[in-house]
């Protein structure tokens, strides 16, 4: 969990157990972001980072803002992938289909040359034309 520690004039960072984690805010504001964050919410989010990292009340809005778009543009990137990776599976399910195709008429086929040689085979093999 994350404590703000003020001493000699400097702020900064440091573990502290009986704090909210503002972590765990910033991902719980993720997760509802696209779902548009309520504005109190988003008010405890901008007044906690406020009181967290000493920055004015805009500063933190716009950084929240920058987050936002950071978090939909990294979310738009992934469904991109998602939709390629999807797509290049897609064409790889594809061709090896057609090839077990090809493989199994190719099978099929040389079974059927092995039968038309058996027969031969046996025919003549057999006596049939024996003078």
């Amino acid at each position: 969990m994350l404590k703000s520690k003020v001493g000699h004039g400097e702020q900064g960072w440091q573990q502290g157990d009986d704090d909210e984690s503002i972590g765990e805010m910033l991902q719980n504001a993720y997760g509802a972001v696209r779902e548009n964050l309520a504005t109190g919410d988003r008010e405890e989010l901008l007044n906690t980072i406020v009181e967290r990292t000493g920055i004015t009340k805009d500063e933190a809005n716009k950084t929240l803002e920058k987050w936002n778009k950071m978090y939909g543009e990294a979310k738009q990137k992934f469904h991109e992938a998602s939709a390629k990776a999807e797509q290049a599976a897609r064409d790889a399910a594809e061709a090896t289909k057609n090839m077990v195709s090809r493989v199994a008429c190719w099978t099929f086929a040389s079974l059927l040359v092995g039968l038309a040689v058996a027969a031969i085979g046996g025919v003549l093999g057999s006596g049939y034309y024996r003078s």
